[in-house]
């Protein structure tokens, strides 16, 4: 018995599919046991681009305060806060990562 490809199945016709009606209710319904991770995974995100945002500002205190002033302390207060805004946006990325992984591998049953 040979195997057919899955287009060559008539159950698996594509005008067929294409015309089946699934309503955004029936999938947000298949979301509904996720909405707390959901949720976090959201705030994240939201977290992760509000921190890279704030690296720009941090760059231009830089350049434009602490280095014509030669302020050691303030230049190398922006710098830990340059590298601190990076290891969080590592670290809410990674996070954000591995929960959405979660859940697009939970159990569906």
């Amino acid at each position: 018995m040979t195997a057919t490809p899955a287009m060559d199945r008539p159950d698996n016709d594509y005008e067929k599919v294409a015309a089946t009606h699934v309503s955004l209710r029936r999938v947000l319904e298949l979301f509904r046991p996720y909405r707390a991770k959901i949720a976090i995974v959201a705030s994240l995100m939201l977290l992760g681009a509000g921190a890279g945002m704030s690296s720009p500002f941090l760059l231009r205190a830089i350049i434009d305060e602490a280095l014509p002033r030669s302020d050691l302390h303030q230049l190398v207060a922006l710098v830990v806060g340059l590298l601190f805004v990076a290891v969080l946006s590592t670290s809410l990325s990674t996070a954000q990562v591995i929960l959405s992984v979660g859940i697009g591998q939970a159990d569906h049953a």
